[in-house]
């Protein structure tokens, strides 16, 4: 459980490849584009 934890928690690498599905969730992406465009 906390090698798993320790992992999320870790800031990423410049330019390092995310999970692709995140971005392309509808459901996650229109909050994400709400939120930048009303901080």
């Amino acid at each position: 459980m906390y090698k798993t934890s320790g992992a999320l928690l870790r800031k990423p690498k410049l330019y390092e490849k995310t999970q692709e599905k995140l971005w392309n969730d509808p459901h996650i992406s229109k909050g994400m584009l709400e939120a930048h465009l009303n901080p």
